[in-house]
């Protein structure tokens, strides 16, 4: 028997569009707070975030290279950039 899909199941991309800019918003924020401070998610970010930018700033903005360095395929490398705003 072949299933319609549901309304519900086509709206997703809206609300990871808007998951996106939430986190964007609480990314700013969390940034001048104390690490001690955040819930392990957004902590965990924030050093994600750190430990790639120190990267970046050492392979000179290599992507490629910080991807390497870092043993991520590229492709998980580019969406944690984008998802942690490091375009």
């Amino acid at each position: 028997i072949e299933e319609e899909a549901s309304p519900i199941e086509e709206e997703a991309s809206p609300i990871e569009e808007e998951d996106d800019t939430n986190e964007k918003a609480c990314n700013d924020k969390t940034e001048s707070m104390n690490i001690d401070e955040l819930p392990l998610s957004l902590a965990t970010k924030q050093f994600e975030k750190s430990i790639i930018q120190k990267r970046l700033a050492l392979y000179n903005g290599s992507k490629v290279k910080t991807a390497k360095s870092l043993n991520l395929p590229r492709s998980t490398f580019a969406n944690k950039c984008k998802k942690l705003g490091l375009h």
